[in-house]
């Protein structure tokens, strides 16, 4: 839940300040909000137990949940790095696809890895 709070206020300021540059910032509701950390809360616990497949379920929820769009890339950077080798490969490559389709600039991208 504090991985996720630290997401959505980084997402925050990043969308006060380049707001013209995304033009989509999408401010959550607390409803959406509380849902979201819900279903990341899962996902960790999912992690803690090593239900692979469960959690492999669980977070292409949370990716699907239009939402969790502005997290996903953190999401997969600091959380599904740690264990992609213990989920099945294809769903971690169609995760790794949604997630490519969220970076707005490859170039900054790789710059800032």
């Amino acid at each position: 839940m504090i991985l996720l709070a630290l997401l959505y206020q980084q997402h925050q300021q990043s969308c006060t300040h380049s707001l013209n540059h995304f033009g989509h910032c999408i401010r959550a509701s607390s409803s959406i909000l509380l849902y979201i950390t819900s279903l990341f809360n899962n996902c960790f616990f999912l992690r803690l137990c090593r239900l692979w497949h469960q959690l492999t379920k669980k977070l292409f929820e949370f990716f699907d949940h239009p939402q969790a769009r502005p997290f996903r890339v953190d999401v997969f950077e600091r959380f599904v790095r740690d264990f992609e080798s213990k989920i099945n490969q294809l769903r971690l490559a169609e995760m790794a696809v949604m997630v490519a389709k969220d970076i707005d600039s490859m170039c900054d991208y790789i710059l800032r890895a």
